[in-house]
């Protein structure tokens, strides 16, 4: 097997990395830099020339280089795409000195069958206008995650949550699907928003396998298709497709271990959703999670009290009513609150 630092890096790919707007990084193993674009060596203050061939641990101060070792060797034993970042004061080092905070992501590749990294920096300290619009973006997403997680009631308040993503990712389609905690193969169509391409209405309850929520259900992660790959998506999201829609995905809603419903979004936006888009999805599917079993916590709690209330009342007025016909006509009535049933009788021996 050649040498990482022997191998010619093609010209297309350095052409590709000039073009990304973070700092781009392609290192050896053994931690050796084979390739930069200009944003690295603007971010750090080095020419290209003296970027390549050093090693990529003289970028850190010394207080750092020891985490990043870590991390990069482990990034090499378990090869899969990773970030890390400032939140445990990692650093990274200019040419002059200056430090600076900075989110890393790291993703394994292969040149020539010799396995490299790519490590892609942003600088937080001097963020660019791409950087400040996620900024924005989380700014804005954090505030929907505390509405989501306060007294939320999903059937009033979600239009507020859907208003306020479409101002994030805009979007065409979203629906809000909870599995019966009745009867776990039915699932309660919770909420919709958008055009009218759905083959159900808001507060249908529907099998469980017929929807998209049992593909995500068993998948247990997102799951999105597209037109390209239309054929193979539940019968929902090729409903969608029929009506404009270019890329529909998936997130499950947890309940601790249990996945308990399904955020579903879709877009007809000719380019579908961005990595960062679906990532901000996932992440609003968390908070609805959270969302939703405070909601079903707190109808548990109500209904609770109401039993407790009504045993309460009807222990009260059997116990102090001298006619116990009359009484047993409004006990009847309590009883019916909180009980289905079709037939009340009482006995004595």
């Amino acid at each position: 097997m050649p040498e990482p630092r022997n191998i010619k890096i093609p010209s297309t790919l350095i052409d590709a990395i000039d073009g990304l707007p973070d700092a781009a990084f392609l290192v050896a193993d053994d931690g050796t830099i084979l390739a930069v674009n200009s944003a690295a060596a603007s971010m750090f203050e080095y020419s290209r020339s003296q970027l390549i061939g050093s090693h990529i641990e003289e970028l850190m101060p010394s207080s750092a280089r020891s985490y990043h070792l870590e991390v990069r060797t482990s990034a090499l034993a378990d090869r899969r795409p990773r970030d890390f970042s400032s939140g445990r004061a990692f650093d990274c080092e200019r040419r002059g000195g200056d430090k600076f905070r900075a989110d890393i992501m790291l993703s394994p590749t292969e040149i020539d069958g010799v396995p490299m990294t790519w490590a892609s920096v942003r600088d937080l300290d001097r963020p660019s206008p791409l950087d400040a619009n996620r900024q924005q973006v989380l700014d804005t997403f954090d505030a929907i995650g505390q509405m989501a997680a306060s007294t939320f009631d999903l059937g009033n308040d979600f239009s507020k949550v859907a208003s306020r993503f479409n101002e994030i990712i805009p979007h065409d389609r979203m629906s809000v699907m909870l599995i019966s905690e009745q009867d776990p193969q039915m699932v309660e169509v919770a909420f919709l928003s958008g055009e009218g391409i759905s083959r159900y209405e808001q507060g249908s309850i529907v099998p469980l396998a017929d929807s998209a929520t049992g593909w995500v259900a068993k998948a247990r992660e997102m799951t999105w298709f597209n037109v390209k790959n239309a054929k193979f998506a539940p019968p929902g999201m090729q409903t969608g497709f029929k009506h404009g829609i270019i890329e529909g995905c998936g997130v499950p809603l947890f309940d601790g271990d249990d996945v308990i419903g399904m955020l579903g979004i879709e877009t007809k936006n000719p380019d579908g959703f961005s990595e960062f888009q679906r990532g901000l999805i996932q992440r609003l599917a968390s908070h609805l999670s959270v969302a939703v079993m405070n909601q079903r916590m707190r109808i548990r709690l109500t209904n609770q009290n109401d039993e407790i209330e009504a045993v309460g009342e009807i222990a009260r007025i059997v116990s102090s009513s001298p006619d116990l016909d009359s009484a047993f006509s409004v006990v009847s009535e309590l009883i019916e609150q909180q009980v289905v049933l079709s037939e009340l009788s009482v006995g004595a021996e």
